[in-house]
């Protein structure tokens, strides 16, 4: 019982806990949905592709590169994350290839720290300060984020937007737009003087 309760907290918490993104079909392509639970595309892609990167480095061929091969190769697999940002992953698949490189490229360049000849405690605190600098995507990406949402038809109104549905940062209903019904694909509107409007819905 406890562990059902934590599973049905953890899906219904905010959503940047485990999607990193509003649960609603403007951002559908960035969501992983398996059956009930939602997570970041990016991180469940990236995230085991650098463990593996890691791991396989005891009997792959690039666990015997220099901590050179291994940074350089690391940084040009990273930068193909800033696809994203720049709106150049909207084609799923693509975006699948940019988390994948993405993922070895973090894998290559922790082993590149690792590698350098340096005292341990010093390779360590490298670690952590090139873990910190990683952050740098993540503001780029919700500065894209805040964009999408700020040119909704909720204007970036969490409190009341479709994509915070069930989540305890839903406190309120819209004043002047309907909350669709959850769907996977966007709800038009006819609002009372005609003009028709793409609204999101949540997600199933």
């Amino acid at each position: 019982m406890a562990l059902r309760n934590l599973a049905l907290r953890l899906r219904t918490t905010e959503s940047p806990l485990l999607a990193h993104h509003p649960l609603c079909t403007s951002f559908r392509d960035d969501i992983l949905r398996l059956g009930k639970w939602k997570f970041c595309l990016g991180c469940a892609v990236a995230y085991p592709v650098a463990l593996a990167t890691l791991v396989s480095a005891l009997w792959l061929e690039h666990g015997d590169w220099s901590w050179q091969e291994l940074a350089m190769a690391g940084i040009l697999l990273g930068l193909v994350q800033l696809a994203s940002p720049l709106g150049l992953t909207r084609w799923r698949p693509f975006k699948l290839v940019t988390k994948v490189a993405l993922g070895i490229g973090l894998g290559l360049a922790t082993l590149a720290v690792l590698e350098l000849p340096l005292p341990f405690g010093v390779r360590i605190l490298l670690l952590i300060f090139c873990i910190q600098l990683t952050s740098l995507l993540a503001a780029l990406r919700i500065r894209t984020i805040q964009g999408i949402c700020d040119s909704c038809p909720y204007r970036a109104q969490w409190h009341c937007c479709p994509g915070y549905l069930g989540t305890p940062r839903h406190i309120s209903e819209p004043e002047e737009l309907p909350l669709p019904a959850p769907a996977d694909e966007p709800f038009i509107w006819t609002a009372p003087d005609g003009e028709e409007l793409e609204l999101p819905a949540p997600l199933l």
